[in-house]
């Protein structure tokens, strides 16, 4: 009955040892979680609020310009070839 006692007492700490072992280490895990949420969020406030950060980040103005030509001219090629196929004389 001794034994029983004993093995039972020595489980018992090695459990308590794990636990008081693994409490601080979740409770820091979740507390750095939550940090590096903030600061992310933080982080992409600041940059998004930046109109220059927007403008370096963005693409050059000509390119935006040449995009937007090259659109409207697909536009107008797509919509030749549909009367082209309606009317094929």
């Amino acid at each position: 009955m001794d034994e029983i006692r004993a093995r039972i007492d020595a489980y018992f700490k090695i459990v308590v040892k794990n636990v008081r072992d693994t409490v601080p280490k979740t409770i820091g895990f979740f507390l750095v979680r939550a940090s590096q949420d903030k600061l992310q969020f933080e982080l992409y406030n600041q940059v998004t609020k930046s109109d220059a950060m927007a403008s370096a980040l963005g693409e050059p103005q000509r390119v935006t310009e040449e995009r937007n030509m090259l659109t409207n001219t697909l536009k107008i090629l797509k919509n030749s070839i549909k009367v082209l196929q309606r009317d094929p004389e």
